[in-house]
């Protein structure tokens, strides 16, 4: 992440804060954020609330991460109408027109632990409306 700032934002890179998100992702790995709402936005509000009192004078946010997409409309509720941007966005935009239907089957390749397991995983699917063949792949001791 800090190699592709340093080429994307150049002189300015100073200006670029990288922040570790570890506890909001741990809301998309829980699900929490599908099963407890109310608790994702007041610890996303924490989360934003400590990181704007360390640094007041950030202006937009990036969601440079797989599982901070999903806490958007979270974020987007704490962030008082800073920017937040996809990087996402832009690569979906270059698929796009060279995209075509597929074919084939689609299987979700889960691992498991003692925190977060298959049948976690599975209730996330249905929550989410996703039906979705899974198969356990060992996790590596």
């Amino acid at each position: 992440m800090r190699a592709f700032a340093a080429t994307e934002a150049g002189d300015q890179v100073r200006r670029v804060l990288f922040v570790n998100a570890s506890p909001l992702v741990d809301l998309v790995e829980s699900g929490a954020f599908l099963f407890d709402q109310t608790g994702v936005q007041q610890k996303v509000d924490a989360f934003v609330s400590e990181l704007d009192a360390q640094h007041a004078d950030i202006r937009a946010m990036t969601l440079s991460s797989t599982h901070l997409p999903w806490l958007r409309s979270f974020l987007e509720r704490s962030v008082k109408g800073r920017p937040l941007l996809d990087p996402l966005d832009s690569a979906l935009g270059a698929i796009g027109p060279v995209a075509v239907e597929g074919q084939g089957q689609v299987l979700g390749l889960v691992t498991e632990n003692d925190r977060y397991t298959a049948s976690d995983f599975q209730r996330m699917l249905d929550r989410l409306g996703i039906a979705l063949p899974l198969r356990i792949v060992p996790h590596p001791a």
